[in-house]
């Protein structure tokens, strides 16, 4: 997890009283068929006050795969996308936990917080 998540364009703004974080994910499909995958529909963040979040639309964020990355979405057998879910989030709530959910299922993945790497002076 990246918390914060600092944009990489100026125009993308937390509203106030809230901040970017992101989620690293690896998607492989490993059925016989193409499959598509919509992570901005298919994902959701639930924080510790047990509000839930959609993934945040930012502009030019680099290994951003809402939009279904790479592949736009299209995953073949065995393919695979990685890279980070941004979500915006109020600074008074933490995240708790990664939700996938399609087809009428759905996967809790509890995420924990790592602090930052320290920068070197």
């Amino acid at each position: 997890m990246i918390d914060p998540l600092e944009p990489a364009d100026p125009f993308n703004k937390p509203a106030a009283g809230s901040r970017y974080l992101a989620v690293r994910i690896s998607i492989t499909n490993h059925s016989s068929q193409t499959e598509v995958i919509e992570p901005a529909v298919d994902f959701s963040l639930v924080g510790r006050l047990g509000s839930t979040y959609r993934v945040a639309v930012l502009v030019s964020q680099p290994e951003d795969i809402s939009a279904g990355g790479e592949t736009l979405g299209m995953l073949g057998p065995d393919q695979r996308i990685q890279g980070i879910l941004p979500f915006e989030v109020p600074v008074s709530d933490e995240p708790a936990a990664l939700v996938f959910r399609r087809r009428n299922a759905a996967v809790d993945v509890p995420l924990r917080s790592h602090p930052p790497p320290s920068r070197a002076p």
